[in-house]
């Protein structure tokens, strides 16, 4: 069979896979998960649909995005303050260590 690019899904057509989408947005609440680089859940979800729902691609091309980058984004959990106010840390880069041959 030859394929044509009409016959090719484009990932606009495609849907994101609700149950991967929920467990991919969770995990953005891990500290030092590769997900927390991504900056909201409509980017994550456009993500797993230009990967077509296929997760270890998805994360191997953030980790990918990381490492060239250089830096790897954290960000702190949230807590509450003695007053009962709620603060969420800032997000911040940390360095990818390097060793030296």
């Amino acid at each position: 069979m030859i394929l044509s690019e009409r016959s090719i899904p484009q990932w606009e057509q495609i849907s994101a896979d609700r149950r991967k989408l929920g467990n991919l947005i969770r995990r953005r609440d891990i500290y030092a998960d590769v997900m927390q680089s991504v900056s909201t859940e409509d980017f994550l979800r456009e993500l797993l649909k230009r990967f077509g729902n296929n997760v270890p691609m998805l994360h191997d091309y953030l980790m990918g995005r990381e490492i060239r980058k250089g830096t790897f984004t954290l960000e702190p959990p949230a807590f509450y303050e003695r007053d009962g106010t709620f603060y969420q840390p800032p997000k911040f880069e940390v360095k990818i260590y390097e060793p030296r041959v």
